[in-house]
C-alpha cells in the first residue's frame, strides 16, 4: 500500500481520494490473481472487514449518522473495480439475426442468446426485438415519434408509451455503435428529458428522476448541515449559495450548490458535470 494511506490509516484520518482509489485497485488485483468473479456477498464481506478495522478511515458518515451499512461506498466501488478488470470477458449480449427465408412470415420473436450477466447493474441491456409483422410494428411506433418530435407540444403520456414499446429497438441502434447524431435523427426523443427517463428506467428498472428527487429530498438537508459545520474550503461555495437564494428568493440555488459541494469534496471537477455558459437579458 502507498505510504501516504498508511500514514492516514495511522492518524486514523481519511485518505485522500486518490489515496482510497489505489487502495481499491490493489485490493482487486490480489484477488483477482485467485478468485476473477467474486460475489456481492464475497465483495460486502470484505468492504465490512476493511470498515470494521479502519472504522474512523473509511465508514460511510454524515455528520455524526452512519449512512447505511456504512460500508455502501467501498462495495461499489470493489464491484465498479472488477465489472472494469472483467470487462469484454465474458460474451456480450447477441441477437438472432431471422432468417431470411423466413422474415416477414413468422411473428416470433427471436431469441437472445444466454449471457452470465448484464452489464453494470443493467436489467434490460437488449431485450428480443421481434419478426415479422411486429417488428413492422415498432418501426411504425418509431416513425410516429419522429413526427411527434416536431410537434410544438407532444403528448409527453404518448411519447412515454411509445418509447417503452420501443425500447428493445432503441437498444439495438445503441449496441450496434450508433453515434449521437444518428441516434438524436432516429430517436429524437432519447435527447429530452422524458424520452431518457423512459429509456433509464427500462434499462434499469429505477425510476430516475423519482428516484433522484427522492433522494434529494431525503438526504439534501443534512449533507448541507455537515457541509456547514465541515472544512473552511467549503465556506466560498456556502456563501454563494446564499447569495444565489437572496437574488431568487427561493432554495433552488442549494440543488446546483450541493453538486458543487460534493465536487470539492471528492477532489473532482465541477466544469466535468456541468456546462456553464453566460445568461444574456434581452433587452427592451
Amino acid at each position: 500500500m502507498p505510504p501516504a494511506l498508511l500514514s492516514a490509516l495511522s492518524r486514523e484520518e481519511r485518505p485522500a481520494p486518490a489515496l482510497r482509489r489505489e487502495m481499491i485497485r490493489l485490493i482487486c488485483s490480489d484477488v483477482y490473481a485467485v478468485c476473477p468473479r467474486p460475489g456481492r456477498k464475497q465483495l460486502r464481506s470484505l468492504a465490512d472487514k476493511i470498515v470494521s478495522r479502519y472504522p474512523l478511515s473509511f465508514r460511510d458518515m454524515v455528520g455524526d449518522q452512519i449512512v447505511g451499512s456504512g460500508s455502501d461506498s467501498l462495495l461499489m466501488q470493489l464491484e465498479g473495480r472488477f465489472d472494469n478488470l472483467n470487462r469484454g470477458k465474458h460474451p456480450a449480449v447477441k441477437r438472432q439475426r431471422p432468417d431470411p427465408a423466413t422474415a416477414g412470415h413468422s411473428d416470433e420473436v427471436s431469441v437472445s442468446s444466454p449471457t452470465p450477466r448484464d452489464y453494470y447493474g443493467c436489467v434490460s441491456w437488449q431485450p428480443c426485438v421481434p419478426v415479422g409483422d411486429a417488428l413492422e410494428d415498432l418501426q411504425q411506433k418509431q416513425v410516429a415519434l419522429q413526427q411527434l418530435s416536431t410537434a410544438m407540444s407532444p403528448d409527453l403520456q404518448v411519447v412515454q408509451e411509445l418509447m417503452k414499446d420501443t425500447y428493445c429497438l432503441q437498444r439495438q441502434d445503441i449496441n450496434e455503435g450508433h453515434n449521437a447524431l444518428q441516434l438524436k435523427q432516429k430517436w429524437p426523443f432519447l435527447f429530452t428529458s422524458t424520452g431518457l427517463d423512459s429509456h433509464f428506467t427500462e434499462l434499469t428498472g429505477v425510476p430516475l428522476v423519482q428516484t433522484v428527487t427522492q433522494a434529494y429530498h431525503r438526504k439534501a438537508h443534512s449533507m448541507m448541515d455537515f457541509f456547514k459545520s465541515s472544512a473552511k474550503k467549503f465556506l466560498p461555495i456556502l456563501a454563494e449559495i446564499e447569495r444565489a437564494k437572496a437574488e431568487v428568493r427561493n432554495d433552488t440555488p442549494e440543488v446546483i450548490g450541493l453538486v458543487m459541494l460534493l465536487t470539492t469534496q471528492f477532489g473532482e471537477m465541477f466544469d466535468g458535470l456541468v456546462i456553464t455558459k453566460d445568461v444574456c437579458h434581452a433587452s427592451h
